[in-house]
C-alpha cells in the first residue's frame, strides 16, 4: 500500500475530500507499481480551492499536477484525471519502447 501524506495550507479542508484524495490515488497503484508515496496539498486563493499532487516513482522523476475548483471536491477529481492521464501517457510510451516497431530495423 502506497503512503499518502495530506496537508493544507492555511485552510480548513471536509475530510470528505481528503479521504476522495487518498482513495482516487491510491487506485493510482494501478497504472504503475513503481509509485512508492504521493503527497497532496490543499490551499485556497481568493475563492479558488486548489489541490496539488506530487507521486513519488521508484527509479524515476516525480510526478506533479495541480487542479482546481469551486470546491474542494471538485479539486480533487481534476487533480486526480490529470495525473491518470500522466500516468497512462507513460505507461503507453514504456510499452512501445519496449516492444520497439518489430520490423527488425535498428
Amino acid at each position: 500500500m502506497m503512503q499518502v501524506r495530506i496537508s493544507s495550507r492555511k485552510c480548513e479542508v471536509p475530510e470528505a475530500a481528503k479521504r476522495r484524495a487518498e482513495q482516487r490515488i491510491q487506485k493510482m497503484v494501478r497504472y504503475d507499481a513503481r509509485l512508492s508515496a504521493a503527497e497532496v496539498v490543499f490551499s485556497e486563493e481568493r475563492h479558488v480551492r486548489k489541490v496539488e499532487g506530487i507521486l513519488s516513482l521508484d527509479g524515476s522523476e516525480p510526478l506533479v499536477a495541480t487542479g482546481e475548483g469551486d470546491q474542494f471536491l471538485e479539486a480533487v477529481d481534476r487533480l486526480c484525471e490529470r495525473l491518470n492521464r500522466r500516468l497512462r501517457r507513460r505507461r503507453a510510451a514504456l510499452k512501445e519502447r519496449r516492444v520497439g516497431s518489430g520490423d527488425g530495423s535498428v
